[in-house]
């Protein structure tokens, strides 16, 4: 049979054919594989039957092809060695963090050394893209000052001339409701999140009036839950005195809603009227909300860590506990939630309409927007609906009838 190793069989064993065999380039044979004879040439196979290729390389190499898989393997694994010891050292790592530092609790609370966007001007709402908007300030107390913006309806916009104090105030008399703004933590009144909202509540025809919290901003001194409530009732106080008997709302946003919560319980109390309280992504209390946010996932994951982050919130005098407060309130309340805030869970907005529900004191509505929207935590104010749902729980009752 002819082939590219010569005429014959290759089991030959004569002399001639082992002396052929060694000029030519025939290969090497296993000792466990048999020869069978193919149209062109032999070929070998195992003793199993099955067909193998040609082997043109000592065993030696299959060897070191074998031993190159297991390092590759071993080095494979020592990566994920390596990435798994890395995760679980980062559980540890917050923990650490805040038994050294129990006032990163504080910190991380309030947020305020984070001013979002960087550089801004805050004395020039322009440069964020409002318009017919004062910038002034108030004291909260004789050491605290505090940073405020005053956005007029968009209606009103066109009829500023001066743009001075005196015809703000005017404006502010007009008998349009008014809506006082309590953001969260982080950032100041010039994010862009809560720009966004101030122009959705002033084309719906309302006044705004936005403020940062004492350490946050232009304003001055150090963030407290005490301090901040207090410059929220002050800035409550200056609008009461500046705008006769307009209808006044309350709103808050995530941090803002505890201290919205606790302000309006305070107000009921003292006899002060305003008209409704709105809870935009709100929590029930600090402790769950902590335990509840993405940075405590150790705490979770070992509880018996857990005690580390309850001191430290003890420590810290944070309660903000609007479960608590909402049974002194005694206004129409108005619940704000998207479903896919990862933030603050739905959940904890839940437990805060239970409370309220359970206190039975004003009208309470919970609305909530579905995770295909990706509201998230900040950007509810994206909703078509928002408009017509804020107008709809800011309408005064209808009239009674004579009798």
């Amino acid at each position: 049979m002819d082939g590219r190793y010569g005429h014959g069989s290759e089991a030959s064993s004569s002399p001639s054919a082992v002396a052929r065999d060694k000029g030519r380039d025939s290969p090497t044979r296993h000792p466990r594989l048999k020869a069978v004879s193919t149209s062109s040439g032999p070929a070998w196979t195992n003793d199993g039957g099955a067909m193998d290729a040609f082997i043109s390389h000592p065993p030696a190499a299959a060897y070191h092809t074998t031993f190159s898989r297991i390092a590759c393997n071993k080095r494979f694994l020592g990566f994920v060695m390596i990435l798994g010891a890395a995760v679980l050292s980062s559980f540890f790592i917050m923990p650490a963090l805040v038994m050294t530092y129990p006032g990163i609790v504080h910190d991380l609370a309030f947020m305020n050394q984070i001013r979002w966007p960087p550089f801004t001007n805050l004395s020039n709402p322009g440069d964020v893209g409002l318009s017919a908007t004062r910038n002034f300030y108030f004291h909260t107390d004789p050491e605290v000052t505090v940073g405020a913006w005053h956005i007029l309806p968009e209606v009103l916009g066109s009829e500023v001339s001066s743009g001075d104090e005196a015809e703000y105030i005017r404006f502010l008399q007009n008998g349009s409701p008014i809506i006082l703004y309590l953001h969260g933590n982080a950032g100041t009144r010039a994010s862009w999140h809560r720009v966004q909202l101030y122009k959705v509540l002033s084309k719906a025809g309302y006044h705004v009036l936005a403020f940062d919290y004492r350490g946050y901003g232009d304003s001055s001194g150090f963030p407290s839950e005490e301090g901040i409530m207090e410059d929220a009732i002050s800035a409550f106080r200056w609008i009461r005195g500046h705008s006769n008997e307009s209808a006044i709302f309350i709103w808050g946003h995530s941090l803002g809603s505890a201290v919205a919560t606790g302000t309006a319980k305070r107000l009921n109390q003292a006899g002060e009227h305003f008209d409704g309280l709105v809870l935009e992504a709100p929590f029930n209390n600090f402790v769950d909300a902590a335990f509840s946010h993405p940075l405590a996932i150790p705490f979770n994951v070992f509880p018996w860590l857990s005690w580390i982050l309850t001191d430290a919130i003890k420590s810290a005098n944070i309660r903000l506990a609007s479960d608590e407060n909402i049974a002194g309130v005694t206004v129409k309340t108005l619940i704000l939630h998207s479903l896919d805030d990862e933030v603050v869970p739905y959940e904890l907005a839940r437990k805060l309409y239970d409370a309220a529900l359970q206190a039975k004191k004003g009208s309470v509505k919970f609305v909530t927007f579905d995770e295909k929207y990706e509201y998230g935590h900040k950007h509810i104010h994206m909703a078509p609906d928002l408009p017509y749902i804020i107008r709809e729980f800011t309408a005064p009752p209808p009239a009674k009838a004579d009798q």
